[in-house]
């Protein structure tokens, strides 16, 4: 296969096992928004020599089993449990702009660009500036110095409620008990 064919597709997901007698697969999700896989009538799975081949989807649905989705396929010219079997441990991939729409946008989290930001409370007043923003595995933590001190602000819906990069401004609520810590 054309290794600049191949450089256009990204692994959504790996098949785990055969599941059930008619040819389904299941498959171990490894995109954000799994929901959009199931759209998807196409998917290109490793073949033995590790080149991407088309297989069409005849149908599929998504589970939800013990808080993971699990992704079901039965894919057209696989009829039955052998058929199926002969899949398991190929990834299957999508195209580079179908895999970016499955991911979650990284603007949504915050990084060194956020440094210097001004925080605004509900009423517009001047809370202070972004210094630092730490990461956490919950979540960023934005660290703030004021006239009163310095105070961390979790980067959560709670606090945050909008970011103004034309401004240089985080509108934020909640503010005055972080800011008493």
């Amino acid at each position: 296969m054309d290794r600049d064919f191949a450089s256009t597709f990204q692994k959504a997901g790996t098949i785990v096992k055969a599941h059930g007698l008619k040819g389904e697969v299941l498959v171990n999700v490894e995109v954000d928004l799994p929901e959009l896989l199931e759209k998807q009538t196409l998917f290109y799975i490793n073949n033995l020599r590790g080149d991407l081949a088309p297989r069409r989807v005849e149908k599929s649905y998504l589970a939800n089993k013990k808080g993971r989705p699990s992704f079901f396929v039965k894919f057209e010219s696989v009829d039955d449990r052998a058929q199926a079997e002969r899949l398991v441990r190929r990834g299957i991939h999508v195209a580079d702009n179908l895999y970016d729409q499955m991911m979650s946008p990284d603007n949504d989290m915050p990084g060194d660009e956020l440094i210097g930001y001004v925080i605004l409370d509900e009423n517009d007043r001047n809370c202070g500036e972004v210094v630092d923003v730490l990461e956490s595995p919950a979540h960023p933590i934005l660290h703030v110095t004021s006239d009163g001190g310095p105070y961390m602000i979790p980067y959560v819906d709670e606090y945050i409620i909008s970011v103004d990069g034309d401004r240089v401004v985080i509108h934020c609520r909640n503010l005055q008990p972080l800011m008493e810590v």
